[in-house]
């Protein structure tokens, strides 16, 4: 229903209407904070809790920190802060390196102590292999007319039969000692570290402190303190009945210094600060085997030995029968 115009109203009849003004409120104390900009964080992984929701007086989570330098070296090149990482495939690996092989350290594991059976099985194949050529040479080359007449005419064992010091018999002396030398000192010292007998009976000699391939200074101590140097007695007049027993004497204490010894370690072994090792894998089977070759090897300079004494004695085999048949 239209209301009557007020007369006391000056505007026109046709003006708009204008809404009375509101009342003015009372001031609140959000309108006294000042307006921050805010914009949404960057998206979170899945497992990330959700940012808070909009309209939310609650300010929005600071961003992660980037995590400490770490003195581990990774197989991944880091990805620096605001840099788009890359393929993997084609970015060259930076601050790694293939880590380089380890250094081969020699060492000694996998040996255990070498028995005294094998050592002597060894030693004596050992001296077959040494004394069978200077034997031969000897009796190749020297005249045993006199020593055979000298056992003839001494039969009953009244005096004692002694044998002359020749030019031959110094030079053979001094060979069979050279060869003695070179065997044992130069096989000691080789790649080897073992004569022919030890390796054999799977032994080899090394250093007692590092287990390494004996000195040549080791080497010659050890090797004159087996007795070798003895047969330069034979070249004394008057001493030379006596080298084997003298030989006999050294190897006998040899032989009873190493089986006393825990370390199995004889007087040579400890005067050359040696040690005889064997593997861990071999057993009594290569000293079985030492026992065959040796018994082989005695067999063998038994039947040379018996034809060089032949054929020395030949010349004067009927005269020697002849003077025994008299003497008795």
């Amino acid at each position: 229903m239209t209301q009557p115009p007020d007369p006391q109203d000056p505007r026109p009849d046709d003006a708009p209407v204008q809404p009375p003004p509101a009342a003015p409120s009372e001031p609140s104390a959000a309108d006294d904070q000042p307006t921050v900009a805010w914009s949404p964080p960057p998206a979170a992984p899945a497992e990330a809790a959700a940012p808070p929701p909009s309209g939310s007086d609650v300010p929005p989570p600071a961003p992660p920190l980037a995590p400490a330098a770490s003195p581990i070296i990774s197989a991944t090149p880091a990805t620096a802060a605001g840099v788009e990482p890359t393929d993997p495939a084609t970015a060259p690996l930076v601050g790694w390196a293939v880590p380089a092989a380890p250094a081969v350290v020699a060492t000694r594991d996998g040996f255990v102590i070498g028995g005294v059976g094998a050592r002597l099985v060894a030693f004596l194949i050992d001296l077959v292999l040494v004394g069978i050529v200077p034997l031969v040479l000897q009796f190749t080359f020297t005249d045993y007319g006199d020593t055979f007449r000298d056992l003839a005419e001494n039969a009953g064992g009244q005096t004692a039969v002694t044998i002359p010091v020749t030019t031959d018999l110094i030079l053979l002396t001094l060979l069979g000692i050279g060869i003695s030398f070179l065997y044992f000192v130069g096989l000691w010292t080789s790649g080897l570290r073992a004569t022919i007998g030890m390796r054999i009976v799977g032994l080899q000699v090394a250093d007692a402190a590092s287990g390494q391939t004996l000195s040549l200074t080791a080497a010659i101590k050890r090797w004159a303190a087996m007795g070798e140097p003895l047969n330069l007695l034979t070249l004394i007049p008057g001493l030379a009945s006596i080298v084997g027993l003298a030989e006999f004497a050294v190897y006998a204490a040899l032989f009873l210094t190493t089986v006393t010894n825990d370390r199995k370690q004889g007087f040579h072994d400890r005067f050359a600060e040696s040690l005889v090792i064997r593997p861990a894998s071999k057993g009594d089977g290569s000293t079985a085997f030492g026992c065959v070759v040796l018994a082989l090897l005695v067999i063998v300079a038994g039947i040379v030995l018996s034809v060089l004494v032949f054929n020395a004695m030949a010349p004067y085999l009927d005269e020697i029968m002849t003077e025994i048949g008299n003497s008795i």
